[in-house]
C-alpha cells in the first residue's frame, strides 16, 4: 500500500465467541482484523493510510449453516471495517464460486480468479476438512503481513 506494507487474512467465521486460544482464535475475523491492523502499524503503516480489499464471502458449502457463513462473513467485515474508518477500495464478494486471490503486498495490487468449486476440487475439500476440525480442535488461523 501507500506505506510499502501490506498484508491479508482469510478467515471462516466472523467472531470468536469462546475460544480461549489466541492462535486459534485467529480463525475468526474479529481477532483476525485486528492482527492484521496491528502487524500493518507495527511495520510501520499509518493508521489514516489503511485501506482494504474485501474478497470472498461465497457460498461454496452446501448444508443450510454453510449457505449463512459467507452472509455473515460480509456483514461482518463491512461493519468492522466502516467502525475503525477504514476505507473499502475494492470489493468481491458473495455468489455460489470460490475465489483464488492474487495479490502484490508491495504494490497493493489485488486481483482475483473466479474458481468453479466442485465436490472433487481440492480448494472445496481443503475448506469441507477445515470446517469439521473447527468443530472438533483449535485450528490456527492465517494471517500474512509484509
Amino acid at each position: 500500500g501507500m506505506d510499502g506494507v501490506g498484508g491479508l487474512n482469510h478467515f471462516l467465521l466472523p467472531k470468536n465467541n469462546g475460544a480461549s486460544d489466541a492462535s486459534a482464535g485467529e480463525r475468526y475475523g474479529d481477532t483476525a482484523m485486528e492482527v492484521l491492523i496491528n502487524g500493518l502499524l507495527k511495520r510501520g503503516a499509518r493508521r489514516g493510510n489503511l485501506e482494504a480489499k474485501v474478497f470472498g464471502g461465497a457460498r461454496v458449502l452446501s448444508g443450510a449453516t454453510m449457505l449463512a457463513i459467507g452472509d455473515g462473513n460480509i456483514a461482518f467485515v463491512t461493519e468492522f471495517l466502516n467502525r475503525e474508518g477504514i476505507p473499502v477500495v475494492s470489493k468481491d464478494v458473495g455468489g455460489t464460486r470460490s475465489r483464488r486471490i492474487h495479490y502484490q503486498p508491495s504494490t497493493g495490487r489485488a486481483w482475483v480468479q473466479h474458481v468453479q468449486s466442485t465436490a472433487r476440487d481440492p480448494d472445496h475439500q481443503q475448506e469441507v476438512a477445515y470446517l469439521n476440525r473447527l468443530k472438533t480442535q483449535p485450528v490456527a488461523g492465517e494471517v500474512e503481513v509484509w
